[in-house]
């Protein structure tokens, strides 16, 4: 159902926001509605667009805490999106979060005139928008009425023209660079530290009640995140090859193995366990956002493909053995030193940057890594 949506989402986005930005965008230079640009100080109120994916809100946490420390008197407003919103709750590094309810605003369209009535009360003197490709993210920025609006100019995603500076997405470098780069823009040093994701003691209280009891009658645990295929099988590793690892560690280290995911991930977990001859717990659909990132700080090494899970694992500490096949992992990869990128030199791998233009339908890049490829990842970051 999340998938349809998605895809729905991104059919809309790009049939109506590319016409739509470059209406918008043309006018307003040939109308001269672009005001004289402000000075970077003082900025008194400044408006982030976030990506709408769960990953990309993470590896925002960098850039947003480099805004923070940059204008500390400034009252920042971030856009974020149901599906990444609980990644930013609580976060210091600015004073409100506004969520654009894409899916809502296609059913009831009056209300996304609220919303943007509201942006455009707000008065901002600067819009930033993180998104790589997304039309609906430029056309908020723009429709904010920031007389500053800065964003990426990606090839072949129609978007740069509501900007009054771009910068330029690179595809060789990793994504949290990639928003540093935006952040940069403004003079700031946009320090490339690590991304850490905070969660309260309710969360903290819930991971160690469950993974407590586990422990009791396991010496490590291990987390297994076998879906994630919102934009696209090809990222998918098979079932039958998730149990053959899952068995092996609870054979050879007397591991305990919790199976994780959000409600459209369950068929992969039952898959995995129906297929397991050991038994491991599936907490996939039962955990928030905070309280996956809690459990995953209790794993001792964290199995997963390139999913925002991933990067949940590597913004808690956890080790990561991880699944790259079609996308590029050294864009996308888990940020950190304490992780084992599992992938095959195919001369056709990568074959996606923005994590959805896939340019084959084989499979073939992940369907050459091997159970025993997993397993021995997984034992050099269990004997660190």
């Amino acid at each position: 159902m999340a998938a349809k949506g998605y895809k729905r989402m991104r059919f809309i986005d790009r049939n109506v926001g590319v016409p739509l930005c470059f209406l918008f965008g043309h006018f307003d230079r040939l109308l001269g509605l672009i005001r004289r640009r402000r000075s970077v100080h003082p900025l008194e109120k400044i408006l982030v667009v976030a990506p709408p994916a769960i990953g990309d809100a993470v590896l925002l946490l960098p850039s947003l805490r480099s805004i923070r420390e940059g204008f500390p008197e400034a009252e920042i407003h971030l856009v974020a999106y149901p599906v990444n919103e609980e990644i930013f709750e609580n976060c210091s590094y600015f004073d409100q979060q506004l969520v654009f309810n894409n899916q809502e605003y296609l059913q009831e369209p009056l209300k996304v005139f609220r919303f943007l009535h509201t942006l455009r009360e707000s008065k901002y003197d600067l819009a930033i928008d993180f998104g790589q490709w997304l039309r609906t993210s430029a056309l908020i920025t723009f429709l904010s009425r920031a007389p500053r609006r800065i964003g990426f100019r990606t090839v072949g995603q129609h978007r740069h023209w509501v900007f009054t500076e771009t910068v330029t997405h690179k595809n060789d470098l990793h994504e949290m660079e990639c928003f540093l780069e935006l952040v940069r823009v403004l003079g700031l040093s946009g320090e490339a530290t690590p991304p850490r994701l905070s969660y309260d003691a309710s969360h903290v209280h819930f991971a160690k009640n469950l993974s407590g009891q586990l422990k009791k009658r396991s010496k490590l645990l291990v987390g297994v995140h076998p879906g994630g295929a919102l934009q696209g099988s090809l990222r998918l590793w098979d079932t039958d090859k998730f149990a053959l690892v899952c068995d092996r560690l609870i054979e050879t280290y007397e591991a305990a193995v919790i199976l994780t995911g959000d409600c459209d991930d369950r068929r992969f977990t039952h898959s995995v366990i129906s297929k397991m001859k050991c038994p491991a717990l599936d907490v996939a659909g039962k955990t928030s956002l905070k309280q996956l990132a809690a459990l995953i700080a209790e794993c001792d090494v964290y199995i997963c493909g390139n999913t925002g899970a991933m990067h949940i694992a590597a913004a808690v500490g956890t080790p990561i053995v991880a699944l790259h096949g079609p996308s590029d992992s050294r864009k996308w990869g888990p940020v950190g030193s304490d992780h084992v990128i599992v992938r095959k030199d195919l001369s056709c791998v990568p074959c996606t940057s923005l994590g959805w233009e896939y340019r084959c339908t084989s499979g073939r890049c992940m369907e050459m890594i091997t159970p025993d490829d997993v397993f021995q990842a997984a034992t050099q970051l269990l004997q660190l």
